[in-house]
């Protein structure tokens, strides 16, 4: 999975960014709320030998959605918590069970949690996870 399909994904079906784009390459300016994606880790499993010069091994790659949230800290900005629940809610039913393709399993959420907090904007991050088959053929 190419990390432009989540993002196109995050685009279309969650409205409530202001922007979406990719954490490592973005041109991120002070629009907010944002959602910042990034491939964050892969494991894979010891791999197998499926006959002569075919090895297989099952991959899982993970996705970090860095979400960007001012804070209220003056009269002059009206935000409140529901705003992070608008937000995770609308990523959890665009991606939860969501396959790119025949060659991904479902996407999963794996885990949650506060990232970074500074003084006028909140970074919530998710991780979500596919599983794909790697087959090497020699």
């Amino acid at each position: 999975m190419r990390t432009s399909d989540l993002i196109n994904r995050v685009q279309m079906l969650c409205p409530a960014f202001a922007m979406v784009e990719h954490a490592l390459t973005s041109s991120a300016d002070e629009t907010f709320p944002a959602a910042m994606i990034t491939p964050s880790k892969v494991e894979a499993l010891p791999d197998g030998l499926y006959g002569v010069g075919i090895t297989s091994q099952i991959v899982t790659q993970t996705y970090s959605i860095f979400i960007l949230l001012r804070r209220a800290q003056d009269t002059n900005f009206t935000s409140k918590a529901e705003d992070l629940d608008t937000l995770t809610d609308q990523l959890r039913a665009a991606l939860v069970g969501w396959q790119l393709d025949g060659n991904h399993g479902p996407m999963n959420l794996v885990g949650a949690m506060l990232d970074k907090f500074h003084t006028g904007v909140v970074c919530w991050r998710e991780d979500y996870s596919t599983e794909t088959e790697l087959r090497i053929t020699r």
